[in-house]
């Protein structure tokens, strides 16, 4: 993992990103202060589920997968293209990651520390707060689809068991 400061990449990715929407030109500038250039090469592990969280990563090249444990062994939650970003739980709650993050192709991140966004949202900085807004859309729509897949689900569930139930 090489760290370098502010690259044109990461300058390129951020208006694609949409936990960055609403950001103006001067605030896109500040916000460049704060990231963190990161490249990992394919295989690399980003993080580890359980690892104390650094921040929020901004992929703005390559392509990540997303593990999680079980008692049934290790799955691929969510594979990621750039540009996206990941990580924002632990950032909102400061709580361990709940994910491992491995790097499926050479990747460059810009991370947005942790530390950083919190000093930045207790100041109430406008940056930090459009942040936040936007990922509490985010959050919000996600936890609307995970519903749907959980009402769909058990809906397959019920049929199948009523199947089951009228042939005996």
């Amino acid at each position: 993992m090489s760290v370098a400061g502010e690259t044109p990449m990461l300058k390129q990715t951020v208006p694609k990103v949409n936990i960055f929407q609403g950001l103006s030109k001067a605030q896109v500038d500040e916000l460049m202060t704060w990231l963190q250039r990161r490249d990992y090469p394919e295989q690399q592990l980003l993080f580890r589920e359980g690892q104390e969280a650094d921040g929020l990563y901004m992929l703005c090249r390559g392509k990540v997968g997303v593990i999680k444990s079980s008692s049934k062994g290790h799955f691929r939650l969510a594979e990621l293209d750039a540009p996206d970003f990941f990580g924002e739980i632990a950032l909102l709650n400061n709580a361990p990651r709940i994910a491992s993050v491995r790097a499926a192709t050479p990747v460059i991140v810009g991370v947005l520390p942790s530390d950083v966004y919190r000093k930045k949202l207790e100041a109430q900085d406008p940056i930090a707060m459009q942040i936040t807004v936007n990922l509490a859309r985010i959050l919000a729509e996600r936890l609307v689809e995970a519903d749907r897949k959980i009402a769909e689900l058990t809906g397959r569930v019920a049929r199948k068991k009523a199947a089951l139930l009228k042939k005996r």
